[in-house]
């Protein structure tokens, strides 16, 4: 009984190792179940009592969702190449707080339009 009320504790705990953390998981789950389509993933989970839990996660983006650069960022450089040079474009949107799509960091300015990623 006293495992079960320090549960939450022992697992948030920094010093249990994650081996540990696994054992816990064993004692508790029977087994867990995951389906995928297109859009969402589907968790279920059944405990060692009979309960039975179902998550449902969305599908993470793929890595060339992550780094695709925004549709308004492509649009925005398309209209300032009419006026500017690739330099003057780049500090353009770095002065309006626009940063480059591959890593989202507010902190890293954009190098040039050739550096964003492609549409």
């Amino acid at each position: 009984m006293a495992l079960a009320q320090d549960f939450p504790k022992l697992w948030k705990e920094p010093k249990t190792s994650h081996r540990d953390r696994k054992r816990m998981a064993r004692l508790l789950v029977e087994d867990v179940t995951l389906k995928r389509n297109r859009a969402v993933i589907t968790a279920q989970v059944r405990f060692k009592g009979g309960a039975t839990k179902v998550l449902a996660l969305p599908v993470p983006l793929t890595v060339g969702e992550l780094r695709k650069t925004k549709p308004e960022i492509v649009a925005e450089i398309d209209r300032l190449l009419e006026t500017m040079t690739n330099s003057q474009i780049a500090a353009e949107l770095n002065q309006r707080g626009w940063c480059c799509s591959v890593n989202h960091d507010p902190n890293t300015t954009i190098p040039s339009p050739r550096g964003l990623c492609s549409s």
